[in-house]
């Protein structure tokens, strides 16, 4: 089996991990930020999508959440086949005022935004605090105050629709 092969099955795996036991998929990861370079899922993949979209949460249809890219001015989620997709909710991200952070992406399938740091030296404080596995802290809660980017805001987005779900 080649490489792509290999690949394909394993984000088929992944995108379909547990579908009777979970309701959403979030993926904070991409194609790599590179302008005019079109990649897409493979078909294994692609089926594993559209099927947890179909079949998921015992037949209403799983929720698949994708974090549009952090590729700035130089690349598009337009680009992107997993941010196309018609079966994936694509979150691209905004900062504190509600402005676009430079690395985030412009892109047609973007379906929301959500809040996120802001990618400048001197507004660090509005970065995204989050839990973080560093070998020094065994022993303690460890913390990440320095995360961002709409791998960020992708989760946010999943969260929300998480207690969406738990209403209805």
């Amino acid at each position: 089996m080649d490489f792509k092969k290999s690949y394909d099955f394993a984000e088929a795996q992944a995108f379909a991990f547990r579908k009777d036991l979970t309701d959403i998929y979030v993926s904070s990861w991409g194609p790599i930020d590179e302008p005019y370079v079109l990649e897409a899922p493979g078909e294994l993949a692609t089926k594993a999508i559209r099927d947890v979209s179909q079949t998921g949460r015992g037949g209403r249809g799983g929720i698949t959440i994708f974090a549009s890219g952090n590729g700035g001015y130089m690349d598009g989620c337009n680009y992107d086949g997993y941010a196309n997709s018609e079966y994936i909710i694509t979150v691209g991200a905004a900062d504190y005022l509600g402005r676009k952070p430079a690395y985030a992406e412009f892109c047609a399938a973007t379906a929301v935004v959500a809040w996120s740091n802001t990618n400048t030296v001197w507004e660090t404080q509005y970065d995204i605090a989050t839990s973080a596995i560093k070998s020094s802290c065994a022993s303690e809660a460890c913390c990440s105050t320095s995360f961002g980017g709409t791998s960020a805001a992708a989760p946010m987005v999943g969260g929300i629709v998480a207690l969406i779900l738990q209403i209805r």
